[in-house]
């Protein structure tokens, strides 16, 4: 039993009489790294499997679910999610269900399963309309605003945030930080920069307080101060965000703050530099199977090359990117046909 002062044993026997204080836990649970809170929602798997804690035990998988998702153990995930969500369904818990709706589409959107991602959504909206739960509703429209900037669907995320922003804001800091990182997200990929800071700027306090959001919002800002010209503040912030995963998450190298120094190499013409960043990450790059970083590391490779004049290798990355490119598209098609479709069962 944990009795150190990350989770008490005391909080632990509380749960015998209130199973709801699992999710004081929980929010507990989302300030540690992920191998600690890994070592103490197996701790309470155990102890609300002894006690016949049903509503703990299931609220405990939707989080370690949520948990493998960054790990990119989907697989893992989504069995927790299944299981979970059939125990919230048993009982009629709406919040349940929906927040391992949120789940699923995560590791949908890790799967390059777009269309199922969003037939989640679309499930939870439902959900939430039904129940009239604004909080869950916002919940839920912050996901799908990320499936659709991962599918580079700038503007339909931004309208789906704007939503989220004229509701009265009922939800947790966690939740917050989330929505607005993405909107700065959206506001910085269509070159609204000034916005994209604001937003950035809005969340500073309560992202530097999460770990796993701190080296996020870093990274976002750091994306900003790129397309501003400011490549030395960047680098800097670039440098602190790949220091920093390496000791949290004990990996090798951060990819994507690579991808983005070599972007700044790039720009500073030291195009050897960027092309030795690229070779070293690309493999765990392509295993990440993240279209967007995978088209912004050949456009890197492409304009590196074609600063060494080395043009039949520029070409060579031109044409992987613009296939890249084509896939993006077939995707966002089918997307927008999910939707349609959707919207036809519900009128």
């Amino acid at each position: 039993m944990i009795t150190d002062n990350r989770v008490s044993k005391e909080e632990f026997e509380r749960l015998r009489n209130d199973q709801s204080y699992v999710k004081v836990i929980i929010n507990k649970i989302n300030f540690f790294y992920n191998k600690v809170a890994k070592e103490v929602l197996n701790e309470l798997i155990i102890f609300s499997k002894k006690n016949n804690l049903e509503d703990v035990y299931s609220w405990t998988l939707y989080k370690l679910g949520k948990i493998y998702v960054v790990e990119d153990l989907y697989q893992n995930a989504d069995e927790l999610f299944n299981e979970a969500y059939e125990i919230f369904a048993k009982n009629n818990n709406i919040n349940g269900m929906i927040s391992v709706i949120t789940g699923f589409i995560g590791s949908k959107c890790m799967q390059h399963k777009y269309a199922e991602a969003i037939q989640w959504g679309v499930k939870a909206m439902e959900l939430a309309e039904e129940a009239n739960n604004i909080e869950l509703l916002i919940t839920i429209k912050g996901n799908l605003a990320g499936v659709y900037i991962v599918i580079e669907e700038y503007e339909k995320a931004i309208e789906i945030l704007e939503q989220i922003e004229q509701l009265p804001w009922i939800g947790t800091d966690i939740n917050k930080v989330a929505i607005y990182l993405n909107r700065a997200i959206c506001e910085q990929s269509i070159n609204n920069l000034d916005n994209a800071l604001y937003y950035i700027d809005h969340i500073e306090k309560l992202a530097l307080q999460h770990p796993h959001y701190s080296l996020n919002w870093l990274l976002e800002k750091a994306k900003i101060y790129i397309k501003k010209g400011l490549t030395k503040k960047a680098e800097e912030m670039l440098l602190e965000v790949s220091k920093k995963r390496q000791e949290i998450e004990d990996v090798e190298f951060d990819s994507e703050s690579l991808i983005y120094l070599s972007k700044i190499d790039v720009i500073n013409e030291k195009y050897q530099s960027a092309i030795e960043r690229l070779n070293n990450i690309e493999t765990k790059v392509l295993e990440d199977r993240e279209l967007t970083n995978i088209k912004i590391m050949y456009n890197i490779y492409n304009l590196a090359y074609k600063g060494l004049k080395e043009y039949e290798k520029a070409y060579c990355y031109l044409e992987k990117w613009i296939e890249i490119e084509k896939q993006l598209r077939k995707i966002q098609e089918k997307a927008i046909f999910t939707v349609l479709d959707e919207q036809k069962k519900i009128c």
